[in-house]
């Protein structure tokens, strides 16, 4: 079980600081990643025909977002492994990715999500230092990661959700809060009535009330970095050998 001892409450106003367990972070890493999967089977093998898969692939993103920045405020121990494991399976996705997606001669170097993951985490430990070099520092990442993303529905946008995440799970910031709602209004854009769906699915998953409170983890570490490329590999295939 997790508990809150990452982060105080900021001074003044602020939101009672979110506790999921591992059992419900897990769940939630699953509704994002078959949501994710139902994007881009749409996207690859079907034209984006079904605008219900096209919907529940809404949900992927802010969810990812939303379990990254849980994990990197009251889980993250050990940033090397972590950067290590993103940026090898990272490598492992990119053409699929680019092949299917982006387009490898329009585009080449729009990165795939678990890029943003270490460039969100990177940004937010240079802001934590709290110096000018660290802001500076912080603004060209986010300026350089943008750009690498920007062929991504998210690119800085999905970004700042994590950020904002991350202060809200640090310190119940309510600014931070009302930034991620802002910024997930803009990366869901037309299926904006999806956020009904995406924040009712986090508040059942995220809080001592909700559902699975008490589940253990079950996902064994890294299994998500291997299945993410695992499963752009496979649809490549699929479309290159139209199986």
């Amino acid at each position: 079980m997790t508990t809150r001892t990452s982060g105080q409450p900021s001074r003044g106003i602020s939101l009672p600081l979110v506790w999921i367990s591992d059992g419900q972070l897990d769940l939630l890493k699953c509704i994002a990643f078959v949501a994710m999967i139902a994007d881009h089977m749409n996207k690859a093998l079907f034209d984006e025909r079904y605008v219900a898969l096209t919907v529940l692939g809404r949900l992927a993103f802010p969810l990812f977002a939303w379990t990254f920045a849980y994990n990197s405020v009251h889980h993250l121990r050990r940033p090397r492994r972590f950067l290590t494991e993103a940026l090898v399976w990272g490598v492992a996705a990119q053409f699929p990715f680019s092949s299917m997606f982006v387009g490898v001669h329009d585009d080449p170097v729009c990165l795939s999500i678990l890029s943003a993951f270490p460039i969100a985490w990177a940004i937010d430990r240079l802001w934590m230092r709290d110096s000018p070099w660290g802001l500076i520092g912080g603004a060209i990442l986010l300026s350089a990661g943008g750009i690498l993303l920007s062929r991504a529905s998210y690119a800085w946008f999905g970004l700042g959700m994590m950020l904002c995440a991350m202060s809200v799970f640090r310190k119940g910031s309510v600014p931070a809060a009302a930034g991620f709602v802002a910024l997930l209004l803009i990366v869901l854009g037309s299926y904006w009535p999806s956020i009904v769906l995406i924040v009712s699915v986090a508040l059942i998953f995220s809080s001592a009330a909700g559902v699975a409170r008490g589940m253990r983890r079950f996902l064994p570490r890294g299994v998500l970095y291997i299945a993410y490329a695992s499963h752009l590999w496979l649809l490549w295939l699929v479309v290159r050998f139209h199986w």
